[in-house]
């Protein structure tokens, strides 16, 4: 009867050093696969476990089969190279095995017994293998907690993730080094116990900190790349006012000089001639200006991404007021407008049929509504007002948006994003706008 009780408490521990193990791991990867999918993987796990303790008595070849289990246990249930999954589970074992030992200490300058004695009791053996047990399993729910699979949102290299285990593996030789120490006074213990806390407690505040500058970096590498687009949003918004000038220039006088060749020819009674100039019109009919709202750079703009459009038989309509004066720079609307067309454009690509991209910039009394629609392929992901990206680039995975929203902030204006019947919305509004002509 008492072995049985033995092996229920032991496969007892085991569950709480796997379910630690798994809390702490979501600290460091992003699930992939369902909960059902996870949790029939962790009681598999535990089964290999069980196994390997009976069937193996060598404990270095014990705990190197347990290891390598819980290293393809992560891989295949979470988002991760394998360093970082070799990382995450020595980081874990190696805090298991520190709270364990640190637990001991403490209970061995609290009774005054040894080691050995405390093992060996059943009363202070359960009790002191249940209190570590809870600790790793809170330790490891506090990381899954705090950090939420954020920790492997920055990419890392296999040196980064072997200097960040340099003080893990410091505070785990410190410990197997100096416990049990026999014959020591119990100033020395109390000295080695705070010292093994202390270690315990920065291994794991290490991880939030490195997460921290990991974060930092990117939001510096994300600011700079944001503020170089910007900057050549605005050149090329410069040269394409300048183009469309001139455009609307020759569009004008093309379309007259045409209209008065072709009534020559009809006057002359060349029907071949009229025949060759109304096919020349019909194929240039694309290609001239449609939109006239009244800012040269919109209108720039709007005929450019049309004729985008127009090539990849996209229809594109507009509903627009009157922009002649705007409340925000031009350079910032067409940082907006470019960014939020592109992106129409690219999701209509891959519809069959059916693409439509509607585009309305009107005045709703002081405010400017900006509204941008488009057919989708399929419903997209919206968390937290940001979508899920298909682009393969990391470098540029939403930095499109995120120039958007950064105008938008600059401007105290507020957008909403969603996403229903197979039609994705971008709406944003300008508040206070004062015109002096609206349409």
């Amino acid at each position: 009867m008492s072995e049985i009780i033995g092996f229920g408490m032991s496969l007892s521990f085991v569950c709480l050093e796997q379910l630690a193990y798994l809390f702490a791991l979501e600290a460091f990867a992003a699930p992939k696969r369902s909960k059902k999918s996870l949790w029939m993987g962790y009681v598999l796990l535990l089964i290999y476990n069980i196994v390997v303790s009976l069937l193996i008595t060598n404990t270095a070849l014990k705990l190197l089969g347990i290891l390598l289990a819980l290293v393809l246990f992560g891989l295949y249930n979470f988002s991760a190279t394998w360093y970082t999954m070799l990382f995450a589970t020595t980081f874990i074992y190696m805090l298991i095995y520190c709270v364990d030992s640190v637990v001991l200490q403490s209970a061995v300058m609290l009774t005054n017994m040894d080691t050995m004695q405390l093992l060996i009791s059943p009363f202070w053996g359960t009790v002191l293998a249940i209190a570590s047990k809870l600790i790793c399993v809170g330790a490891g729910y506090g990381l899954k907690r705090f950090l939420g699979y954020r920790f492997y949102q920055t990419p890392k290299s296999w040196g980064s993730w072997v200097a960040t285990l340099c003080l893990p593996a410091f505070a785990f030789g410190f410990t197997v080094w100096g416990f049990p120490r026999p014959n020591a006074d119990s100033h020395t213990e109390a000295v080695f116990l705070g010292t093994s806390i202390g270690l315990l407690l920065l291994s794991i505040l290490q991880i939030f900190v490195v997460e921290q500058l990991d974060r930092h970096r990117v939001v510096q590498r994300d600011n700079l790349v944001l503020t170089q687009q910007l900057r050549l949003k605005t050149e090329n918004a410069q040269n394409l006012t300048e183009a469309y000038t001139a455009q609307r220039r020759l569009s004008h006088d093309f379309t007259n000089h045409i209209g008065v060749i072709r009534a020559l020819a009809n006057q002359g009674g060349d029907k071949a001639v009229c025949s060759y100039i109304d096919q020349i019109a019909g194929e240039l009919q694309p290609y001239l200006l449609v939109v006239h709202a009244g800012s040269d750079l919109v209108d720039a703009i709007l005929n450019q991404k049309f004729a985008v459009a127009q090539r990849q038989n996209i229809i594109m309509d507009f509903s627009l007021s009157n922009l002649t004066h705007l409340p925000i720079q031009e350079s910032d609307l067409s940082v907006v407008l470019c960014n939020l067309l592109d992106n129409a454009i690219e999701a209509c690509a891959f519809i069959p049929e059916n693409r439509l991209i509607h585009v309305r910039i009107t005045w709703q009394e002081d405010e400017l509504l900006v509204c941008i629609r488009n057919s989708v392929a399929h419903a997209v992901e919206i968390a937290d007002g940001k979508i899920s990206t298909s682009k393969k680039d990391d470098l540029l995975h939403g930095y499109g948006l995120r120039n958007v929203s950064a105008v938008l902030q600059r401007y105290h204006a507020d957008y909403a994003i969603q996403c229903t019947n197979q039609e994705f919305i971008f709406t944003a509004i300008f508040y206070d706008c004062f015109s002096n002509e609206k349409g």
